[in-house]
């Protein structure tokens, strides 16, 4: 699923009376708790609903034990037993305001290949044709090649992907005519491909980019 269109689409619950028994709950709940829609909305971060969205496609597919649903969770099970309401109907209810605070942050175009990533300071974002990673403005730039492997690491990708960034490379240097040579000897792919995955980042970070 593309993230860089709002995902308002995928987010629905079926039938119409289960919909108004969860509004009807929401605001017995509200009335109990007046601020209870703001930490319903802040029990989740802009980046957790993103993540999640993007791994699971719906928030009817998210497990109820995933690690981001811990605060959700935690209002749920504290709620008055007055609020009578499914907690796959609470976590789509969340979703569908995240997605809606979210919308303007979206552009309008699907682009093919989009996927991101993030784990503690290695961050990545791609699409079918530029991989990007963003790092510390006091990085210096000796540390780029590596932080850059880094990410491509975290990323891993397909090692056909790597086969077709490296012809792109040749191509940019050597032009077109490279292509033939390279499809048609086999054993020229196979060396390009040892060649990335047996690169050692220390020594020749830049072999493992190209």
């Amino acid at each position: 699923m593309s993230l860089t269109k709002t995902p308002l689409k995928v987010i629905g619950v079926k039938g119409g009376r289960k919909l108004d028994v969860l509004n009807d709950a929401i605001d017995i709940w509200a009335e109990e708790t007046p601020t209870i829609i703001e930490q319903l909305k802040d029990s989740i971060s802009d980046l957790e609903y993103i993540s999640l969205i993007s791994k699971y496609g719906h928030p009817m597919k998210v497990p109820h034990d995933a690690l981001e649903l811990a605060s959700l969770t935690a209002l749920y099970e504290n709620r008055d037993e007055e609020v009578e309401i499914e907690f796959s109907c609470l976590i789509w209810h969340v979703f569908s305001m995240k997605s809606t605070s979210l919308e303007s942050s979206f552009g309008s175009n699907a682009y093919d290949g989009f996927d991101w990533g993030r784990d503690g300071s290695v961050n990545w974002i791609k699409t079918n044709n530029i991989f990007i990673t963003v790092v510390g403005k006091n990085t210096e730039s000796t540390e780029l090649p590596a932080k850059l492997l880094e990410a491509l690491t975290h990323w891993h990708p397909h090692p056909h992907k790597l086969l077709l960034a490296k012809l792109r490379h040749q191509m940019d240097e050597q032009g077109f005519s490279i292509a033939n040579m390279v499809v048609s000897k086999r054993y020229v792919q196979a060396s390009w491909l040892k060649e990335l995955l047996s690169a050692n980042p220390r020594n020749d970070t830049n072999a493992s980019l190209e």
